[in-house]
């Protein structure tokens, strides 16, 4: 990103903290390409050394008239590329926790984590099961017909018993539902 700011005619101050060698180089690269660039270090977590970061950019570059913070695309891969094993678990545990309190909080939102053929494909088997439990497939001349539906799913289907599916067709049910 600081390129391409440097490419559409800004001064840019590249911050690093701990990577100086790849701050250079992306700086030399702007200054040997016609733009202007330069690098200043401090640590962020401590106030005093922002102040003097602002300061050492302005006797670099002049005043500042923009400030981009993180101007880096690739700012979180590098912290999870470097963060030792038992804190990245840590990390990882912690975003299960909050899921799993979502999921907890709002449990309207599991089903939506389900894909759709799935719940598709239990709501049809659970039609299956429920027309053979409720005994609707023993009718007199195979007459039994079970229309399910499955609120949240949002899923409906006819089941029909063998006398009653030779007598309509498919694209009857289709239109029903």
């Amino acid at each position: 990103m600081v390129e391409d700011l440097a490419s559409h005619g800004f001064a840019v101050a590249i911050h690093s903290n701990r990577s100086h060698d790849e701050a250079d180089a992306v700086a030399e690269g702007i200054n040997r390409s016609g733009g202007r660039a330069a690098v200043v270090a401090a640590d962020l977590t401590d106030m005093d050394a922002v102040s003097e970061l602002v300061g050492q950019a302005e006797a670099a570059l002049g005043p500042i008239s923009l400030l981009v913070n993180n101007a880096s695309p690739y700012g979180l891969e590098a912290w999870w590329l470097t963060i030792r094993l038992p804190h990245f678990v840590i990390a990882e545990l912690l975003a299960l926790a909050c899921v799993l309190a979502l999921l907890w909080t709002l449990p309207g939102l599991r089903i939506h984590m389900v894909p759709r053929r799935l719940r598709y494909q239990a709501a049809h088997a659970n039609a299956v099961k429920q027309f053979l439990a409720r005994n609707v497939h023993r009718t007199t001349a195979r007459t039994g017909v079970l229309i399910f539906v499955s609120i949240a799913e949002r899923y409906a289907e006819v089941v029909a018993d063998s006398g009653i599916d030779a007598k309509v067709g498919q694209q009857v049910w289709d239109g029903v539902v």
